[in-house]
This record gives C-alpha cells, sequence and structure tokens, in this order.
C-alpha cells in the first residue's frame, strides 16, 4: 500500500469568525457549528441567514479551508452553493447584507450562484473581482501563469482586475496575468469543471499540469527524475486509486512513475 495513495475526500476545516476551528469530515462534525449552521445527510454545509450576527454593520468571516486531498460543498445563505477544490480556502459571512454577496477565494471553486439582480455576487481573488447577477462558473487561482483564471459554464460573467474589465459568456474564460493584464479565450469549459464532476479530464496536457492535479488531490509530492515532452488525454473517475490513474498514463508508453510513500517520482 506504500506505493499507491487512495483518492480524496470530502472534508475541510471551518474557522468561525469567534475563532472556534471546527473539524468537518464525512459528513461530521467535531465541535459547535455557528447558530444557522448545519451539516446534511450529502455532508454539505448549509448556511441559513439565522448565522447573522445582528446588528454588525458588516458580517464577520468565516473560512473555509479545504486541505490537500479533499474537496468540501457549502451552501450559502442566499441559496448559492460553492464547491471547493483541495487546497483551497474560502471566506464567506454567515449572511449576506443588502449591498453585493462577496466572498473571498484562494485556490478553485465552481459557484452556482442564485439569482439576485438587486444584489450582484462577487468573487473576489487576488487583485480580481468577478461579479455575476445568477450563473454557474469556475474560478482557479492555484499557482500557474495566470494569477487567476475564470471560466464560465452558464449565465454571464465579468472579470476585472485594476482598470479593465471583460465579459463572459459560456465556454469562455479569462486569464489575469500577475501584471493585471486579462486575457480572454474560448475553451470547452467541460474541462475546467471536471474535477467538480469528480473527474479528471485532460486534453493535449503537457506532465506537469496534470501532475500539479494529482499532487492536490492525492496529497502527493512529484519528483522529475526526467520529463516526458509529450502532450496527454486521460479521463477517469477521481474516485480512483492513485496507481490506477498511473497505469492510464503509463499505458501510452511516453511516460513511468514509481510511487514510494507519498512522492510520485516521473520517469520516461
Amino acid at each position: 500500500a506504500a506505493h499507491d495513495l487512495p483518492p480524496g475526500k470530502s472534508r475541510a476545516t471551518l474557522e468561525l469568525a469567534d475563532g472556534t476551528t471546527i473539524l468537518l469530515a464525512d459528513g461530521t462534525t467535531n465541535g459547535r457549528l455557528a447558530a444557522g449552521m448545519k451539516m446534511n445527510a450529502e455532508g454539505t454545509l448549509l448556511v441559513d441567514s439565522s448565522s447573522a450576527v445582528q446588528g454588525a454593520t458588516l458580517q464577520p468571516l468565516h473560512l473555509l479551508k479545504v486541505p490537500r486531498g479533499g474537496v468540501f460543498r457549502l451552501s450559502l445563505s442566499d441559496g448559492s452553493t460553492v464547491t471547493v477544490n483541495a487546497g483551497s480556502t474560502l471566506a464567506f459571512p454567515g449572511s449576506f447584507d443588502a449591498g453585493p454577496r462577496k466572498v473571498f477565494l484562494s485556490g478553485e471553486a465552481y459557484f452556482e450562484v442564485a439569482k439576485d439582480p438587486v444584489r450582484p455576487f462577487i468573487v473576489s481573488s487576488g487583485n480580481t473581482d468577478i461579479t455575476v447577477l445568477g450563473t454557474k462558473f469556475n474560478v482557479n487561482s492555484y499557482e500557474g501563469i495566470y494569477e487567476n483564471i475564470t471560466t464560465v459554464t452558464e449565465g454571464k460573467v465579468s472579470v476585472a482586475s485594476g482598470s479593465t474589465k471583460v465579459v463572459l459568456l459560456p465556454n469562455e474564460a479569462a486569464g489575469v496575468r500577475k501584471t493585471g493584464v486579462i486575457e480572454k479565450y474560448r475553451l470547452d469549459a467541460a474541462q475546467a469543471v471536471a474535477w467538480k464532476n469528480e473527474e479528471f479530464l485532460f486534453r493535449d496536457a503537457p506532465i506537469d499540469q496534470i501532475m500539479q492535479e494529482l499532487e492536490r488531490w492525492y496529497d502527493a509530492s512529484i519528483v522529475y527524475e526526467a520529463k516526458p515532452t509529450d502532450h496527454f488525454n486521460l479521463q477517469i473517475s477521481r474516485n480512483e486509486r492513485l496507481s490506477k490513474v498511473l497505469k492510464l498514463l503509463e499505458m501510452t508508453g511516453r511516460v513511468r512513475f514509481e510511487v514510494a510513500e507519498k512522492v510520485i517520482t516521473v520517469m520516461k
């Protein structure tokens, strides 16, 4: 078993605004949730507006931290749902007041935003604000050539960084460079949101792009003894053990792997 790793699962740590830390895993909690919060049978954290701090001009933020080897889904007080990927953090209020509905993301999450024409929903990630009225989209701000990438699956999304702003429609994405420049392009959104559908889906992808995702989901570290220059196609459930995923890649004859403890060595 030292040569294999289990897939990630639903787990996270919730740091409440009052400083209490609660472990959320396998549909259970190891502490007392704030008023107005509960876990449902599917292991989704439900937040309703009764968790608001009465009389506060600004609602304090709770912090949901999803570790590597984890994924977690929550339903916000406005009915919007957020699926948060491994190695990511989402800060959110217990309740949204009359102004814009704003959350803060580091890492990756998929948002299904409840429509509200008077209160836009804003995801703040680094120096970028992603604004919508009600739609479905993915935001990826993992370390990479872009500070973040927003991909739309449904509806219309506005991405703004500094004084630049672009509007995205389904199967369009915007990558924000560290300089603030926004690059808009078309793509098949299915690849960007495959993780949320519990799948790995890569088309013509360099090996390091695939390994970065395996590293986060299987909570492993990657060592390159040699790096194949080939690009790879891969489609398989994220719920498989690591060995099965690596075996599929090895069947191309273009790459080999060795797994010891939590280290994956990539070889030609």
